[in-house]
Formats: structure tokens, sequence, C-alpha cells
């Protein structure tokens, strides 16, 4: 049933939600262009990001959160790709033990659970992947950084490399923010407008 099904539906013509706190949210956009990290294309990859800015091994983008409610939890969403992850000795287990680290991603010092995962490819084309990471209550304020990081690239051996290489796009930070004015109930006369 649909959330307009649902309102309509009420037996007394006003919203069962109609009595519960409202939370209101906002976002912030934190990063518009592609930014690419690293220290230097890997050789034999596509260069599809070549005209995007270059960071380097660490990038750090101020951000505005107006009025956030920082004792709740917020959302990071961004776009990756060209990241890489590595199988460690010995195999990894269900619980991913073996599996080499995600580049560290932080707001504020503080590292979220998660990072940036391996890209996925299609031949040796990297394709674009979307992550979403939990930023803990207590992390956000009204002015802030987010801070990425490239690791050492995982394979080890005679083709050791240095960085890996990867680009973001479109990181957006989704917060609640502070009480505000509260919207009036929602009744079924309102949904027929």
């Amino acid at each position: 049933m649909s959330t307009v099904q649902a309102l309509s539906s009420s037996r007394d013509g006003v919203s069962p939600y109609a009595g519960a706190a409202l939370t209101p949210i906002d976002f912030s956009v934190v990063i518009r262009v592609r930014h690419r990290f690293g220290d230097e294309l890997d050789p034999g990859d596509p260069d599809v990001d070549f005209p995007a800015p270059f960071v380097g091994r660490v990038g750090t983008f101020p951000f505005s959160c107006p009025n956030v409610d920082s004792s709740l939890e917020a959302i990071l969403q961004f776009q990756y790709r060209g990241s890489a992850q590595a199988l460690t000795f010995p195999a990894p287990t269900p619980s991913l033990e073996g599996i080499t680290a995600e580049h560290p991603v932080s707001i504020n010092g503080k590292e979220l659970f998660g990072g940036v995962p391996r890209g996925a490819v299609y031949g040796r084309m990297p394709l674009w992947g979307t992550r979403l990471l939990i930023i803990q209550p207590g992390v956000l304020a009204e002015d802030n950084v987010l801070r990425i990081e490239a690791l050492q690239y995982p394979w080890t051996g005679a083709n050791q490399r240095g960085l890996d290489n990867f680009t973001i796009d479109n990181a957006v930070v989704t917060f609640k923010t502070g009480a505000g004015p509260r919207p009036r109930p929602v009744t079924s006369s309102l949904l027929r407008k």
C-alpha cells in the first residue's frame, strides 16, 4: 500500500502520522566534481578521469550543515571508481578477514565505518559504484571537513606499485536538523486537492 493510500484510508480522515514527531532533514553537497586520488595512473589502466582535479594521497573537503542535530545519525553518499582491494594470505573468511582495508573516509577526524571499497570493472574499464556510510551521532557540526585517503596499492611482490588510484564524485551528506516549524497534519481532504 502506498503512503497516499495509507493516509487516505485512515478512519477519521486524519493521517495516522499526524501526532508523530517529525524530524526535518537537509543535505549538503560536499564534492560537486570528480577528484582523482593516488599517485599516478597505473600502467595499462584507461585514463577515463584525466581532466578531473588531482588530489594526491589525501583530499580534504570543507562543508556546512546548518542547524544540524548532531545527536542523530546522518548519511554520507558518494560515487567512486577505479579503487582496488586484494585478497591476502590466508584466503578470506566469511568475516572478510584476509581482504585489504578500504580507503579510509573520515569527518571531523572521526573515521567512518566502511570507506572506499574496490570498484567494479568491465574488462579494464572502471565502472561507477555508489557508497552509503552512516555518520555516527556526535560527529557532525555546523562546519565540517570530509577527509578521504588513498592507501598503498594492495598487490605486493615484484610488481609492487605506489598508491592506489581512484576517483570520487558527487559526495552528499544528508542530516537531520534541529526543531523547526511543525507542518500541519495531512488530512484526506488535502490529498484530494
